[in-house]
């Protein structure tokens, strides 16, 4: 049986968070608007235009682009996250049953476009992606280095 891990790629597969909130707090000043850090983190996990015109600029530097079957981003669909249609188009150009793919996610939006979508999900707890709700992910960690072969196995095999 097929199956596939799907990666988030702000928050997880780099930390650009620090630089948004940073570039998204100097517009708010500028254009006299009060967003409260609650408010703020309330956003983490939607789309960020410029930051996915950049995803292959990314991953080559990364050079990860080998790895990686697919990319999808949040212009590629009508409804971004908390609405599990990237998720559901990841795993139709894959060809592959949405409840044989897991995701790793850093947010309250991606944990419950994943869910919503019916698939296996890992929260990352990334301190810099605000206090994000993850309960709704199957697994929780504080770090990706807790990620393995085995642990990814382990829950798309008592899917």
């Amino acid at each position: 049986m097929k199956q596939c891990v799907i990666f988030d790629m702000d928050g997880v597969i780099i930390d650009s968070e620090p630089f948004h909130k940073a570039c998204e707090k100097k517009i708010f000043r500028m254009l006299g608007i009060s967003v409260s850090d609650e408010e703020h983190h309330s956003y983490v996990g939607t789309t960020h235009e410029t930051m996915w015109s950049q995803i292959d600029f990314i991953l080559k530097g990364l050079d990860i682009k080998h790895l990686v079957h697919s990319i999808i981003s949040g212009e590629d669909v009508d409804k971004g996250k908390p609405y599990p249609e990237i998720f559901l188009k990841v795993a139709g150009m894959a060809g592959i049953n949405p409840g044989s793919c897991l995701v790793i996610e850093d947010s309250f939006n991606g944990v419950t476009a994943a869910k919503n979508a019916k698939m296996k999900c890992i929260g990352y707890i990334n301190p810099n992606s605000g206090d994000q709700e993850l309960s709704k992910a199957d697994m929780v960690v504080h770090s990706l280095e807790k990620i393995s072969v085995r642990l990814i196995r382990n829950l798309l095999n008592n899917c």
